[in-house]
């Protein structure tokens, strides 16, 4: 489904259960849509952003699902927005119950804790880096994510989602080019 308003576009996907499902729960199916639609317009929340639409001169936002089974539905979410004083490069992700059309909490799968750090610093977590920083810098920027989130500060529900067995963690970067950079962790860790 893709949504147009002024200079905002956005592509995201919408569930039809009566297409898979002989017995569906269309009450879920709306629950579902709706977070998909939200998160396609207002994404924002991974970012501590609260924009003011006035200054918004574009934003184009698409998306692919990464994962999507009977039990979960996980959509990365990935575009630019435009004011008129800078661009910045935006993602996010979502991850669905599908029985209950509930966000699965981050929480669920990983803790965000120095165990993370460490990991990152040994190299057992893999990110992806569209900026170039040097890996001690990439250290510091997910230090301070930690502290937001340890903080209260942040809502990592909207700040991951699932793509075969690894949780594609977006961690917003707040200065350079590169808005956000990916930490690959795997589920099981």
């Amino acid at each position: 489904f893709v949504w147009s308003k002024r200079q905002i576009n956005a592509s995201f996907p919408q569930i039809y259960f009566s297409f898979v499902f002989a017995e569906y729960d269309k009450e879920i199916e709306t629950k579902i849509n709706q977070a998909l639609f939200d998160e396609g317009i207002c994404h924002d929340s991974c970012f501590l952003i609260n924009r003011d639409i006035r200054g918004l001169v574009e934003y184009d936002m698409d998306y692919v699902i990464t994962k999507a089974n009977e039990e979960i539905f996980s959509i990365k979410y990935q575009g630019h927005l435009y004011s008129v004083d800078h661009g910045q490069n935006i993602c996010s992700g979502i991850t669905i119950d599908v029985k209950t059309g509930e966000k699965i909490s981050l929480s669920e799968f990983i803790a965000l804790d120095d165990e993370l750090l460490n990991q990152l610093q040994s190299g057992d977590i893999e990110y992806v880096d569209q900026a170039g920083y040097e890996k001690e810098m990439i250290i510091e920027i997910v230090r301070r994510f930690l502290d937001y989130y340890k903080k209260d500060l942040i809502d990592t529900d909207n700040c991951y989602y699932i793509e075969q067995d690894v949780i594609g963690l977006i961690v917003p970067v707040y200065q350079g080019n590169a808005n956000y950079i990916i930490l690959n962790i795997p589920i099981n860790q």
